[in-house]
């Protein structure tokens, strides 16, 4: 991105002077006027002479074009000047290599010209040579991450109704034998504190009496985490008869647990006994909902306080956020999150979209509980088709998009829709993204991580992908990308390895693609069968795949 922005806040921000500076009577030094900024209405180049002179060859440094109108001008204001014609005329390349009636040769020669004038400016700068200030290129980025430590209010967390009664009655929850572990981690360390009720005897396990047992266990851990209670208030109840809405009395006392956290320290629980879980999304009049079961003997949960539809084996029950069109895909990672790629009708009101649908990647915690959402951001219509999770913590989200995906993208102006696929890393920061697009519609509906990290994504095209040739009809296509990065501080890059499109006359899709060791497999339907293909993967070689196979 070409951003003119910083040059413009110099100009307004130093008083560059080499002439002799006058006095007024309080003694104190008055800087003279600035010159007239080189994007001032009265001075600025027109973009289409910019847009000659650099398709004509032109060199797009030309300090001998900074015209100064006040004497005396400190010479960085010259130098300013130079790099700002420079940029904008790198600017006007750029629209005219996106502008949409720009023929195949007017793009081509673009571009050429917009590669040579940014390694002239680029070289210009690296010798210029400021007085006042230094000036660097990089990389423009929205998004800025500290490692630094941040002072936060006290985080809570309070869990669902535990408890309904008097707080000197006894919990029914707590019978029985009830063992966790909470983890607090504390910067670089974390302490294990083991909770066992059977250490309070014949103590009647209320819910007062419990939580102070709890928190017995913590102060003597040295940690400042604590557990608290909070009265969930009830429900209006009424009931009508005849055409009169009668009130009944109030229920019970409800209570639930209330974590008490510390901006200093993580909490985590975890139970001696555990089991495979099973995660069920689904839809209800209440909205969109995520569950979560178990059948492990004595792992399985009682029906909650309150609860009217429980069913044996359900562990939670939460809600989704409003404004789900569709449940795409989900997965879980090694830590037991769950992953979920969903499309947006509408956004929250810290996080609005900005075309008619959206894709959004939601993280949960092993409770079904909202960790953070992601959205893409596609400025017309966007689908996510496909989410898959690699060993080493990155996640990937496949899918089609119609319009722009992201700042400067090429297809901004397409009216048909491209294949697409995000990598985030497990805190949900975006590493790359790949638009790759047929001349007609095409989408990417499955993707997966190779053991080596490389990402593979298959769908389906109406025309031929960048690097492969056309069957008929939609095709099935495979692609296959690699991510780089020169340093550790430089930005995550990716690269097609290869590109290859299959099928028959008719209709042809993609339902899934994994990999397996050295070979790869796509599942699909092709003219109405069910076909599952074989790839022997050769990373090394000149052809890196091979089709071993193809079972109807």
């Amino acid at each position: 991105m070409i951003d003119n922005s910083y040059i413009l806040g110099l100009f307004g921000q130093y008083g560059f002077t080499t002439g002799t500076s006058s006095l007024s009577t309080g003694a104190t030094q008055r800087l003279k006027a600035q010159p007239t900024p080189p994007w001032d209405t009265t001075r600025q180049a027109q973009q289409s002479d910019l847009l000659r002179a650099a398709l004509a060859g032109r060199s797009l440094i030309n300090e001998g074009a900074a015209r100064l109108d006040v004497p005396g001008a400190s010479a960085d204001y010259g130098k300013l000047f130079t790099l700002y014609q420079g940029l904008a005329s790198l600017a006007a390349l750029a629209d005219q290599a996106g502008s949409p009636g720009a023929s195949t040769t007017q793009v081509s020669l673009a571009d050429k010209r917009f590669e040579a004038g940014l390694s002239e400016v680029t070289g210009w700068m690296a010798q210029a040579g400021f007085d006042a200030f230094s000036m660097v290129q990089g990389t423009s980025s929205s998004l800025s991450k500290s490692t630094a430590g941040v002072v936060r209010d006290t985080s809570k967390s309070l869990t669902g109704p535990i408890h309904e009664g008097g707080l000197a009655d006894p919990v029914a929850a707590f019978e029985g034998d009830v063992q966790f572990r909470m983890t607090i981690g504390k910067l670089e360390t974390s302490v294990d504190i083991d909770i066992d009720l059977a250490e309070m005897g014949a103590q009647p396990r209320t819910l007062s009496a419990v939580i102070s047992h709890i928190n017995g266990k913590l102060e003597t851990a040295g940690v400042q985490t604590r557990i608290g209670r909070e009265m969930i208030p009830s429900e209006e109840r009424t009931i009508q008869v005849g055409d009169k809405t009668v009130k009944l009395p109030d229920g019970p006392e409800r209570w639930a647990l209330m974590v008490r956290g510390s901006s200093v320290e993580t909490v985590e629980f975890s139970a001696p006994d555990t089991a495979d879980a099973v995660y069920v999304v689904q839809g209800s009049g209440a909205g969109n909902q995520l569950l979560k079961f178990t059948d492990g003997a004595g792992v399985g949960a009682a029906a909650g306080i309150g609860e009217t539809h429980w069913v044996d084996g359900r562990m939670s029950q939460n809600g989704l956020p409003e404004g789900i069109s569709a449940i795409r895909a989900t997965e879980t990672d090694a830590e037991g999150n769950v992953w979920m790629v969903a499309d947006l009708s509408e956004g929250s009101a810290t996080q609005p979209i900005k075309g008619t649908s959206d894709v959004a990647l939601m993280k949960f915690d092993s409770a079904g509980r909202l960790v953070f959402s992601r959205a893409l951001g596609a400025a017309s219509e966007a689908s996510g088709y496909a989410l898959a999770i690699s060993d080493d913590g990155r996640v990937a989200v496949a899918g089609s998009v119609t319009g722009a995906l992201v700042n400067g993208d090429v297809g901004a102006n397409r009216a048909v829709s491209d294949s697409f696929v995000t990598v985030y890393d497990l805190d949900g920061v975006e590493q790359w993204t790949q638009r790759r697009g047929a001349t007609a519609a095409d989408e990417a509906t499955a993707v997966t991580f190779g053991d080596d990290g490389t990402v593979y994504v298959a769908g389906r095209a109406k025309s031929a992908m960048t690097g492969a040739s056309a069957v008929g009809g939609w095709d099935g296509y495979l692609q296959a990308f690699s991510q780089s990065q020169a340093y550790p501080t430089a930005p995550i890059t990716a690269a097609s390895k290869f590109t290859t499109q299959f099928g028959t006359a008719g209709d042809d899709s993609v339902a899934a693609v994994t990999v397996e060791g050295n070979d790869l497999y796509v599942a699909g339907v092709e003219n109405g069968r069910g076909v599952l293909r074989r790839y022997t993967l050769n990373p090394t070689g000149a052809r890196p795949w091979r089709r071993r196979g193809t079972w109807a």
